[in-house]
């Protein structure tokens, strides 16, 4: 009996255990997702820069000519 309660400690043990790296591994996945939409965010504002940009641009083209 004590070493079938042993076996189940052990084997509980090694479930928290992976319990907790599959937790890192999903914070580290989170982490890289947020880092990734930021990425994506700040390219979209570059773009809406650029666009901005090339429309001054092209008006000011325009009354040159």
């Amino acid at each position: 009996m004590k070493k079938m309660q042993e076996m189940f400690m052990k084997d509980l043990q090694e479930l928290k255990n992976k319990q907790i790296e599959m937790n890192n591994t999903l914070e580290g996945i989170h982490s890289r997702i947020t880092e990734a939409e930021q990425w994506i965010n700040d390219l979209e504002d570059k773009m809406v820069e650029i666009t901005a940009a090339e429309q001054n641009i092209e008006k000011r083209m325009k009354t040159v000519i």
